[in-house]
């Protein structure tokens, strides 16, 4: 199948090698690779495939996301999966379609509302529009599922960390889209119960040392009253602002 594609030998097929040597020291996430693998012969670009045998190589060898000498991207005290997400449909607009609807539901008259049990929310002040953080892409094809890991973002000049971080890595994209992950200035000598930021909702190029998160959640002792929310927040090892 690869040779049917026209996959180079390198760095594609010895990408692909790499991944089944380093991998089989756990034969239950080799298994997964070598089924995606699969399907992602099947249905995907070779670009895409060798990003795939690229990045699964970089996992199981280096413990990465990204390696090289000017930037590299650690996976620790992760839990991971490999999966292929098909993808959705594409909606065809000159399809129509006719939903049934009976006489007696076209018939059907609201029931009264009683005046003194009706809701004024006329009141309500809308959120913030930095509260409401943009959808986050969608990850299709072959991916990597985190449901936990520490991230080490590592650069000539300095490290941080995000911590108990929980997403997917798109092969298509190259992005790691998270939902869950802290981060905390304990490089800076401000310890966790003193200073953090919770992120929510999150993307970003695993290729970059930089993370911005458009919400996150900061706790300062001393500082804030609480877990205030703060936006944006963006994450470069060096700067942090």
């Amino acid at each position: 199948m690869m040779r049917k594609k026209k996959m180079s030998l390198r760095p594609a097929i010895t990408a692909y090698l790499g991944a089944v040597a380093a991998g089989r020291g756990d034969g239950q996430k080799l298994r997964s690779f070598l089924t995606v693998t699969d399907k992602a012969l099947e249905n995907e670009t070779p670009a895409v495939i060798a990003s795939y045998f690229e990045l699964s190589r970089t996992l199981f060898e280096r413990h990465a996301l990204h390696y090289e000498k000017t930037f590299r991207l650690y996976v620790g005290d992760e839990d991971y999966a490999f999966d292929y997400v098909v993808p959705a449909q594409p909606f065809d607009l000159n399809e129509t379609s006719s939903t049934a609807s009976t006489d007696e539901q076209d018939n059907t008259e609201p029931a009264p509302q009683d005046v003194d049990q009706a809701i004024d929310t006329s009141f309500q002040v809308a959120p913030p529009l930095w509260m409401s953080p943009p959808p986050q892409p969608i990850a299709e094809g072959p991916i990597v599922r985190f449901t936990r890991a520490t991230l080490t973002f590592v650069t000539s000049y300095d490290s941080v960390f995000l911590r108990n971080a929980k997403g997917v890595v798109s092969a298509r994209s190259n992005l790691f889209i998270g939902e869950e992950g802290s981060f905390d200035w304990t490089s800076a000598g401000l310890g966790t119960d003193v200073v953090n930021c919770n992120l929510a909702a999150y993307n970003f190029n695993v290729k970059k040392p930089e993370l911005k998160a458009d919400l996150a959640k900061l706790s300062y002792a001393g500082k804030t009253p609480g877990v205030i929310p703060q936006a944006p927040e963006e994450i470069t090892p060096g700067v942090v602002t």
